[in-house]
């Protein structure tokens, strides 16, 4: 067990049950970010919450990021905190980075230098990519964030493909509805062109990157918006990842992280377009123009509708792929796929639900009257 802030301690399964050491520490609140919880007996005599989570890439933990933040510090203001996993290393001090992050207003990379001081920390891959994700959005969890949304429909893509979305289909995964919440209040929206009916916002579009192939695979873990992620002052700008899916820890595995064990396995080439940290070179993306190529920076598509699902689609893509319809009229708008499509662009987009640009209208909301 190691103190990492005055009170905070990140520990393994063993740590959880020592009393001794708990009540010598003035320990209250016991965190556990596992699979199985501690027993009922034990976890009693304590004020106890348990997230379950996997020590897999694409196990979320940055979905359960406030709950657990709130936990410690409730634990914090009384006594200390023990938060834990199997081995403590991997998904407790994930949720622990988060936490300094958040609270101290600190970077990931001075969050891990902070508790490599006291404890050696291995984190697998996707909880990096999470790390990242929290901190291009400020250290806080925006759920309106673009980069946030696609993160959330990745993971909810990856359960829909292996039949165990379960309860996951809810409204917290789901966009508005503007016929519901009010499209007054959006800067666009469209609507159905045959009916009229108002769709969803403009703020539901999800924007995606001309690309050619599998170079196209640009999403929330592009480079473009996740920048400084080397946990030492080696100039990471130097790390050539044009030629492979390297993800950070392969960066890193270049760098003198002698201090901190962040060893992790590769990603499955199979699954690169999901969860896992799929990290390129956008410098040295090939974009053509005519027969010319160019390595430049490449441009959002402007070819095709992706968007994210809307309430009123719940219970018509609970399939892995389908049609989308109007709620309406029950024109054909698109189609959705789970496993994700090729748009003309080049780019594969995942999940994929695409609508024809030619069965809708965009619209902007006519501005209040000024009263006098």
């Amino acid at each position: 067990m190691s103190e990492i802030l005055q009170g905070l301690y990140i520990g393994d399964q063993r740590d959880a049950y020592d009393d001794d050491f708990l009540k010598t520490n003035k320990i209250t609140h016991i965190l556990t970010i596992e699979m199985t919880p501690i027993t009922k007996d034990h976890a009693c005599n304590y004020a106890y919450k348990f997230v379950y989570a996997r020590d897999m890439d694409d196990q979320d933990l940055l979905g359960y990021f406030q709950e657990c933040f709130d936990f410690i510090e409730e634990g914090l203001g009384i006594g200390g905190v023990l938060v834990h996993c199997f081995a403590g290393s991997s998904r407790s001090a994930t949720i622990v980075l988060g936490y300094i992050m958040h609270k101290q207003g600190l970077s990931l990379r001075e969050a891990v230098g902070l508790i490599k001081k006291h404890r050696k920390i291995r984190p697998n891959d996707g909880f990096i990519s999470q790390l990242q994700l929290f901190e291009l959005m400020d250290r806080k969890i925006d759920t309106q964030h673009e980069q946030y949304k696609q993160y959330r429909l990745e993971n909810l893509a990856l359960k829909m493909q292996r039949g165990s979305h379960g309860d996951t289909m809810d409204g917290c995964s789901l966009g508005d509805d503007p016929l519901l919440s009010g499209s007054a209040n959006s800067k666009c929206f469209y609507k159905c062109r045959k009916c009229r009916r108002p769709l969803f916002k403009g703020s539901a579009l999800l924007t995606h990157y001309e690309g050619k192939g599998q170079i196209a695979f640009l999403n929330w873990k592009t480079p473009q918006t996740i920048n400084d992620t080397s946990f030492d002052d080696t100039d990471t700008s130097k790390v050539d990842t044009s030629n492979s899916d390297d993800t950070l820890s392969s960066a890193i595995s270049k760098l003198d992280t002698s201090d901190v064990d962040m060893s992790v396995s590769q990603p499955d080439e199979k699954n690169n377009a999901n969860i896992k940290n799929v990290i390129k070179d956008t410098s040295k993306i090939d974009t053509r123009v005519g027969d010319t190529c160019t390595a430049t920076t490449p441009m959002p598509c402007t070819r095709s509708l992706f968007i994210e699902p809307i309430k009123w689609m719940e219970n018509e893509i609970s399939e892995i792929e389908g049609k989308i319809m109007c709620p309406k009229c029950s024109a054909k708008l698109g189609s959705f796929k789970w496993m994700g499509e090729r748009c003309p662009c080049g780019t594969w987009v995942t999940p994929a639900f695409h609508i024809n640009a030619g069965k809708v209208d965009r619209a902007v909301p006519r501005p209040k009257p000024v009263a006098r």
